[in-house]
C-alpha cells in the first residue's frame, strides 16, 4: 500500500484525507517503509520573519504560513515567542474580515452580504462592540424616505 507514491511527498494528514483513512495509519505505514515525513520546506530565516513581522497579529497565522510555506503552528509558535497577540478580526471558520464589515447595516443585511449566518454576525457585532441598527434606521430606508420627502 504505497498510496499512489504520495507518502513522504504530502503530509500524512493530506494522504489520509485522500484515501479515507486515519493519519495515524499513514504514519505507521510510512515509518515501516522507512520513508521520512514530508516537510514543507526549510525553516524561515530571520530575514523571512522580518518580511512578515508587521503582519503578525494582524493577519491570520494561516495566511502568513501560506506566504512563508510553513505550517500554521510554526507561525503561531514564532508569534507567541515574540509576545505578539493573535489576530482577532479574521474569523477562521468563515474567512471574513470583520473589520471591513459595514456595521451600520442590520444583522440580516450583513449576513446576506458576507454569506455568514445571522448568529455569527451577532456574535461578531458583540465582539466588535458595534451598535445594533434597527430595520427602521438603515441607510437604505433613510435614503428612500428622503427621496419621498418624508424625512
Amino acid at each position: 500500500m504505497l498510496v499512489g507514491g504520495r507518502i513522504g511527498k504530502m503530509s500524512d494528514r493530506e494522504v489520509a484525507e485522500k484515501h479515507c483513512c486515519t493519519s495515524r495509519l499513514i504514519s505507521v505505514v510510512r515509518r515501516r517503509l522507512g520513508i521520512q515525513p514530508f516537510h514543507r520546506g526549510p525553516k524561515p530565516t530571520e530575514k523571512d520573519w522580518a518580511t512578515v513581522e508587521k503582519d503578525l497579529g494582524v493577519l491570520a497565522d494561516s495566511e502568513i504560513a501560506k506566504r512563508l510555506g510553513v505550517l500554521r503552528s510554526t507561525v503561531t509558535t514564532h508569534r507567541n515567542k515574540i509576545c505578539v497577540g493573535g489576530c482577532k478580526v479574521v474569523d477562521r471558520r468563515t474567512r471574513i474580515n470583520w473589520n471591513k464589515v459595514n456595521w451600520k447595516l442590520t444583522d440580516k443585511a450583513i449576513a446576506i452580504e458576507t454569506g455568514a449566518n445571522m448568529w455569527r454576525v451577532k456574535q461578531w457585532r458583540d465582539r466588535v462592540a458595534a451598535t445594533q441598527v434597527t430595520p427602521q434606521n438603515t441607510p437604505e430606508r433613510s435614503r428612500k424616505l428622503r427621496a419621498r420627502g418624508q424625512r
